[in-house]
């Protein structure tokens, strides 16, 4: 740890990415958070990079999950979005950062 500042989020991508994923060269890895993650989600993207992985970022707006639910309509809720379904289907690792907005609470 950083002293007075918590992980160093380079550190801790390189943990993700030798330790948590394993990743190997060509690898698609999704990476799922918040803008809260955002630097580690940086020094992730380039740690997955510098293993010669592809890296795609999939980054939640605050109040975007509420405004999808309030929003969908039957369509949305009775089946898998084909674009995400074809995602999935090519995904070779997957992760989700939960990033707290007050880090010292």
């Amino acid at each position: 740890m950083r002293p007075g500042r918590g992980p160093d989020p380079a550190a801790f991508a390189e943990l993700l990415c030798d330790y948590c994923l394993e990743v190997r060269p060509g690898q698609q890895v999704v990476v799922r958070s918040s803008t809260l993650a955002s630097p580690l989600l940086i020094e992730l993207q380039s740690a997955l990079l510098e293993r010669e992985a592809w890296p795609l970022l999939r980054v939640e707006l605050p109040g975007q999950s509420e405004s999808y639910w309030q929003s969908a309509r039957d369509i949305h809720l009775d089946s898998c979005s084909p674009l995400e379904l074809a995602e999935a289907q090519d995904t070779d690792a997957a992760i989700s950062i939960q990033a707290p907005d007050n880090a010292r609470a």
